[in-house]
């Protein structure tokens, strides 16, 4: 379930963020890749940051379900 929710927001940012940008902001085609990079960068910074994180919990003590629910949560719940 979680990697279909993870796919689902991917297939989102590749096929509807250029179109969004391109339609409501008027951005010509050839600037778009400056204006959609941002996403997947945040998209990177953010799983590395959950990786250092998990690491953490874990370290403490928490069980690997806990962690890995929590984060898919998070990271689910978050952007919604």
């Amino acid at each position: 379930v979680a990697q279909y929710c993870q796919s689902w927001g991917m297939y989102g940012l590749l096929t509807w963020l250029p179109t969004f940008f391109s339609d409501f902001y008027h951005i010509d085609m050839a600037d778009l890749a400056a204006y959609t990079l941002a996403p997947y960068l945040v998209q990177g910074a953010l799983g590395l940051l959950a990786g250092v994180v998990a690491d953490r919990l874990m370290a403490r003590g928490w069980s690997v379900k806990s962690v890995r629910t929590i984060l898919q949560v998070t990271g689910m719940l978050g952007p919604a």
